[in-house]
């Protein structure tokens, strides 16, 4: 707090941004710190932002970069991976869309794990 409101909001977006981009790293404590830190409205709001900010670009990182060589891999030793993808592949927009939502709603996967394994 003592950078100010517009400095300290963007180094907290950027390290949060960071550790949800990273798969090993773990952004649930700075996320739950957010509405202490700068209160409940401007917390959720820089949660939301940075939170879609990180998962576009793992996803697109992932879908650019690292497809070609992790796919193989990855779809070859993990059948609940090679099942998303299948069922990604073959759905339409909406379709997609919900299943996205339902992942992310669910707790068995990690935030920041799903954030690759919608990459691919």
């Amino acid at each position: 707090q003592h950078l100010g409101p517009a400095t300290g909001a963007a180094a907290y977006c950027a390290l949060l941004y960071a550790l949800q981009v990273v798969p090993v790293a773990a952004a649930f404590l700075p996320i739950l710190c957010a509405g202490a830190i700068f209160g409940v409205p401007l917390g959720t709001f820089l949660v939301v932002l940075t939170s879609t900010a990180s998962a576009l670009t793992a996803a697109l990182l992932v879908r650019h970069c690292c497809r070609a060589r992790l796919v193989y891999r990855l779809l070859s030793t993990s059948a609940d991976l090679a099942a998303l993808d299948t069922a990604l592949a073959a759905a339409s927009w909406p379709a997609a869309a919900i299943i996205t939502l339902l992942i992310r709603l669910s707790t068995f996967v990690p935030f920041t794990w799903s954030n690759y394994a919608f990459g691919f």
